[in-house]
């Protein structure tokens, strides 16, 4: 199974999509996402809750690229 995140599924203009095999091998790279585009070096629990909640599973990606 594969699992999916869209930044813009969070509500912001963000084009960055991801996807990873493992649930977490996926918050590494959202981690640096949004150090790198969002200047944010912490996220806070409210903000991993909306991740965790728009983060959905697959076997095919849905989004653009």
């Amino acid at each position: 199974m594969t699992y999916y995140f869209k930044c813009k599924d969070l509500g912001w203009n963000c084009s960055f999509e991801n996807h990873a095999e493992k649930r977490e091998d996926i918050f590494p790279r959202i981690r640096i996402h949004f150090h790198y585009a969002h200047a944010t070096n912490d996220i806070d629990d409210e903000t991993m809750k909306k991740i965790e909640s728009v983060i959905y599973e697959g076997e095919e990606y849905k989004g653009e690229i």
